[in-house]
């Protein structure tokens, strides 16, 4: 039979991974675009290098990032559109409770590194196409590839942060109490046992 704090704890963890998840489609909307607004972002500020561009090569330009943006999408999808890394915020130290940055969050923001990221495999390939183009080096300060603050589908990075941080917490907290429950339990039960093996 299952008991209610069981039952609170799983619906708490589920609204956390579905919370995560939510991230992750962002994010994959965000990636699947990002190349090719990058790369446009480049062309546009060094016009003596655009100009000088064949159409066949611009063409060939925008393909490669669009298909770099879709791969980076999945990626997002496959990493952070599952319940591990959400969770695993629960057992992390020192997480802030105003967070609305992603970047906050370095275990998750670490996995869309190796999608995207901070100077993560997104930025070297649209650094790498940027070069072989002559689009030339990333100017942003900070440079790389950083989670939108903007609306995508309705949707705003911080508060699904936001949301995330809250949910950790309540996630937490449930764990905490169960941990406590159990060890009363298991301490009543050795009292009982102690007391029977005294007759």
């Amino acid at each position: 039979m299952t008991n209610a704090p069981d039952v609170a704890l799983a619906d708490a963890e589920r609204r956390l991974a579905e919370a995560g998840a939510e991230i992750a489609e962002l994010l994959a909307a965000d990636l699947q675009t990002y190349p090719d607004r990058e790369l446009e972002r480049r062309f546009f500020a060094r016009p003596e290098v655009a100009a000088q561009l064949s159409d066949a090569a611009l063409q060939q330009l925008r393909t490669r990032a669009k298909g770099l943006g879709h791969t980076l999408a999945v990626g997002a999808r496959e990493r952070l559109g599952v319940a591990a890394p959400w969770l695993e915020l629960c057992a992390a130290d020192g997480l802030p409770g105003d967070c609305k940055d992603l970047t906050q969050l370095p275990s998750v923001f670490g996995l869309l590194g190796t999608v995207g990221g901070s100077r993560g495999l997104v930025d070297l390939a649209v650094e790498g196409l940027a070069e072989e183009h002559g689009l030339g080096g990333d100017d942003r300060s900070p440079a790389g590839y950083q989670p939108p603050k903007r609306f995508i589908d309705r949707k705003y990075l911080p508060t699904l942060v936001e949301t995330v941080v809250r949910h950790v917490g309540a996630v937490r907290a449930l764990r905490q109490k169960q941990g406590e429950t159990a060890a009363e339990q298991q301490q009543r039960s050795l009292a009982a046992r102690w007391g029977k093996a005294g007759g």
